[in-house]
């Protein structure tokens, strides 16, 4: 019950992390164990979430995949929350394959729908970055449908998230991506800042 208080506290959630971050297991298990059944809550808090992620970082193998079992059932809500979208994006960059894929699992058929929003085009950012080559060729095939090309190149976020897309695109791949956005391109609002992503992207080439 303690814990459940202090997880949302300003200070006493600097507490908790301090805990963290000198405790390892069994001796923080307290901590986890009080998170279950509350962790989706826990994450869209401001200060939960940074107790969320520290366990995240020091937990034991077992102790993450309880944890991020519970977060990853509602990673479509907490990646459009102003503070859940850092505990998604912190599940991705554990790097774990199964995390990732548990993650995209949950987004699938929102990709194009969470490019457009602030905080979860963060996360598909990351996504984009950290996905395996499978992973990353199935988010583009949803960004890169022509109608959903135009939708983004006229959005303040989505445009971002076309970008990376064509940044993290491997060379073979990256010229149709970047051949479909020049095509739109000149509807866009953003259309000099993409087109010197472009730029940046074929003087690698060279």
């Amino acid at each position: 019950p303690h814990v459940c208080r202090l997880v949302v506290h300003q200070h006493g959630s600097q507490v908790l992390q301090r805990f963290l971050g000198r405790m390892r297991a069994p001796h923080n298990q307290f901590i986890f164990d009080s998170l279950m059944g509350r962790a989706h809550f826990v994450a869209s808090d401001r200060h939960g979430c940074c107790v969320l992620k520290r366990c995240l970082q020091v937990g034991s193998e077992q102790q993450t995949q309880k944890l991020v079992a519970q977060i990853v059932a509602h990673t479509l809500s907490l990646a459009q929350d102003p503070f859940g979208n850092y505990v998604i994006q912190s599940i991705v960059e554990t790097k774990v394959p199964a995390y990732i894929s548990d993650v995209l699992d949950q987004l699938r058929t929102h990709i194009v729908q969470c490019s457009r929003q602030k905080f979860s085009s963060n996360v598909i950012e990351k996504c984009l970055a950290l996905a395996n080559p499978q992973e990353f060729a199935s988010m583009v095939n949803e960004l890169f449908q022509p109608e959903d090309v135009q939708v983004l190149l006229l959005d303040r976020y989505g445009n971002y998230v076309l970008q990376r897309a064509m940044e993290t695109a491997p060379r073979r791949h990256a010229k149709p991506l970047i051949d479909l956005v020049r095509q739109h391109l000149w509807t866009s609002p953003y259309s000099r800042r993409i087109q010197g992503c472009i730029s940046r992207l074929a003087q690698k080439d060279q």
